[in-house]
């Protein structure tokens, strides 16, 4: 194929900016922007990485103490995106360019900014960003707009790192800043409908601001392929792909080459000995990039496609065709359309302010994402019968933390982890008491058989396991699942283990010989919850089809949907006389309900985001809700009054909540956290209260 005209050519006009986003973590989306950053770098690209994941910040890990990379200057001495928020915030000036650290690799220069300078306060600097003010009364569409246009006129590629979920940074990631969106994905109903769902947000904000855009592009990337060892399940997702991405990929991809096409060409594939630690195997073992089969010839491949501004049959190769010909020609009208646009907003930005209030505010959700106000819960022990809590200890894991719960004894807890590990810590002062290595998975929930002697996890491995607790060894592994297994719960006597899954299935094992006894179909969704009722003869599952569900164990029969939520529901929870049910939902509520009769008894408003984590007290006198804005609320369930709450000022925590339980007795919660974050507080009466 020819090379474009230089009229064509974006470095004429300014670079390309490409923000990375998944969905949901756990994908390799920060691992696959620094390779595909590296080989733009490596092949005469200059190239910007920039980390806007604030809250859970690391891009430069990637090229820190590499033999072949060599990083100048330190994040724990060089500002980054907080910096320049806060000097914004602070009406001072600071040069962007002033933040950047340079990475040199094999003759190669590439510029990162981190999320921002890694000091002992940065959590409570990035939890102190009030992003309503910055929008009021600091103008900082406009600022971000500028930065905008100088990185575009000093590089050529721009790549942006997002958080995950539907956040303002999410916002500002995938609708202010880019050109075009990489998104990525693995092989579950969540991940698919989600990353769709944020494209259509993404683009109808888009139409809101108040200045103009070219057509936002998406480049859809299924992560985590195993098509060389399961290749009729791989099969069957790509046709999953192809057809939830269809209409977003005909925007730019030649007519004659069909989304199925796409997905059998461009793809991540799952290569274990890459997911331990910040690997960059485009240079650490460049022999790869010869091999198709492997995970340095699929970044190859992403990274040409985006060089080549979305010309396919420049990386795909193919014969010349009109259709080839007309796509040409509608890529170089978008990138001439941004130039018009372009100038347009020069024009635009010279006016006194632009209305980022009323355009960008309302139109991207950014007025009440961060801002943890007007949430109607009263100060800690104010009033009678309130609640105080002091936190015994608190530590910060190297992974997130997907799960937490206390052993029946209350003495130690158990954590499950975004790297694979499960570990027991002691509940008195936070030692570390085991480590339990995992296969390199992603271990999503934990759970204790009710003597204590084992602990069962489930993974995104498609398995779950139970292990010996007082050594780590392992029991049983349970294999059936098609699809990442979000929850595992022991029933009350220990002989059964439930599992549930994104493969719309919950599933009843013998926890003695790994057996499967039943498979619980009816669910539309990923099986996101599931929780044994006190007596053991029912099972509640929570899915992403919105509702819950009460099952027969004896049978696999439902006995109940429960319907009301707006949203996927996350998490389930009996009270411990099983007369009632707690869900929480995306839709950032938390119903509790009848479990005989199914009647919505109460709905519980509070969190700003979605409600991540439900758990009754042993009495069943209060219900704890975790949310994904890092708050624990501690609630009346038979009244709906809040009688206490946790948040992020109080415990520097800047990640989502995974768990919020309580112990045995009642008397303490573990929280944990997407940051790392594992905590014990102790709960008590304020001083005159009954």
């Amino acid at each position: 194929m020819s090379e474009p005209e230089p009229t064509e050519n974006v470095e004429d006009h300014g670079g390309l900016i490409y923000t990375f986003y998944s969905y949901k973590g756990g994908v390799g989306r920060s691992m696959a922007l620094a390779n595909v950053g590296t080989l733009l770098a490596l092949g005469g690209r200059k190239v910007l990485l920039i980390d806007w994941d604030l809250e859970a910040p690391g891009l430069e890990a990637f090229f820190h103490k590499k033999s072949r990379v060599k990083l100048k200057n330190s994040v724990e001495s060089t500002p980054g995106i907080v910096d320049l928020l806060e000097a914004r915030a602070s009406s001072k000036t600071l040069d962007w360019r002033n933040c950047i650290l340079k990475a040199s690799l094999d003759g190669a220069e590439l510029d990162i900014i981190s999320a921002g300078q890694r000091t002992g306060s940065y959590r409570s600097r990035v939890q102190a960003i009030d992003w309503g003010v910055l929008y009021d009364e600091f103008q900082i569409g406009n600022y971000l707009e500028e930065l905008r246009d100088q990185m575009k006129a000093e590089y050529d590629l721009i790549l942006i790192d997002s958080r995950t979920g539907i956040t303002d940074i999410g916002d500002i990631c995938t609708v202010l800043m880019p050109d075009h969106l990489v998104m990525l994905f693995v092989s579950n109903r969540q991940n698919i409908e989600g990353c769709i769902r944020v494209i259509d947000r993404a683009r109808e904000a888009r139409a809101k601001l108040p200045v103009d855009r070219a057509k936002l592009l998406v480049v859809p990337v299924a992560c985590r392929d195993e098509s060389g060892s399961e290749y009729e399940e791989a099969t069957r997702w790509r046709k999953r792909f192809a057809t939830g991405f269809k209409p977003l990929l005909s925007e730019w991809l030649p007519r004659e080459v069909d989304a199925e096409h796409y997905f059998n060409k461009l793809y991540i594939p799952y290569i274990p000995i890459w997911s331990f630690g910040e690997r960059l195997p485009v240079v650490e073992s460049p022999r790869e990039l010869r091999d198709p089969k492997t995970i340095g010839a699929s970044y190859l491949s992403l990274s040409q496609l985006l060089a080549e501004q979305l010309d396919w049959y420049a990386v795909f190769g193919g014969e010349s065709s009109q259709e080839l010909k007309s796509t040409q020609i509608e890529l170089t009208r978008t990138r001439v359309e941004y130039e018009a646009l372009k100038s347009s907003n020069a024009a635009l930005t010279r006016r006194s302010v632009i209305s980022w209030t009323a355009m960008g505010v309302v139109g991207l959700g950014i007025a009440g994402g961060l801002l943890w106000s007007g949430i109607g819960v009263r100060p800690v022990a104010d009033g009678p019968g309130e609640l105080t809590g002091s936190i015994r200890w608190s530590k910060v894991a190297d992974s997130p933390i997907s799960s937490g719960r206390f052993a029946p004894d209350g003495s130690f807890i158990g954590t499950s982890s975004g790297d694979g590990t499960v570990r027991l810590w002691d509940a008195a002062n936070g030692d570390e008491l085991m480590a339990i290595k995992g296969k390199g998975d992603w271990a999503t929930s934990i759970a204790f058989s009710p003597d204590g002697k084992r602990l069962a996890t489930g993974s995104d491995a498609d398995t779950a396991r139970i292990w010996e607790a007082d050594d780590g060894s392992e029991l049983l592994r349970l294999d059936g699942h098609k699809g990442k297994v979000n929850s595992i719960a022991f029933s009350p006597n220990g002989l059964l283990l439930a599992t549930g899954s994104d493969d719309d299935l919950a599933r009843i094992w013998d926890a003695s010989s790994g057996a499967e006894l039943l498979r619980l179909e009816g669910h539309s969704g990923s099986v996101l919850s599931v929780a044994f009722s006190a007596d053991g003869k029912r099972l509640a599952t929570g899915s992403n089809d919105d509702t819950s569900r009460i099952w027969d164990v004896s049978s696999g029969a439902v006995l109940l949907t429960l319907t009301g939520h707006d949203d996927w529901v996350t998490s389930v929870a009996f009270t411990l006389d099983g007369s009632r049910l707690a869900s929480g939902s995306d839709d950032r509520t938390a119903r509790i309900w009848d479990s005989a009769s199914g009647d919505g008894l109460l709905e519980l408003v509070g969190h700003k985001t979605a409600v991540s984590s439900v758990a009754f007290s042993p009495d069943g006198t209060r219900l704890a809700t975790g949310g994904a804005d890092g708050v624990v609320l501690l609630w009346s369930p038979t009244t709906g009054n809040l009688d206490w709450s946790l948040t992020p000022e109080q415990t520097d925590i800047i990640g989502a909540i995974s768990s919020a339980v309580f112990s045995p007795t009642g008397r303490s919660l573990l929280v944990t956290s997407t940051d790392g974050t594992v905590m014990i507080v102790d709960l008590s009466r304020a001083a005159g209260t009954a």
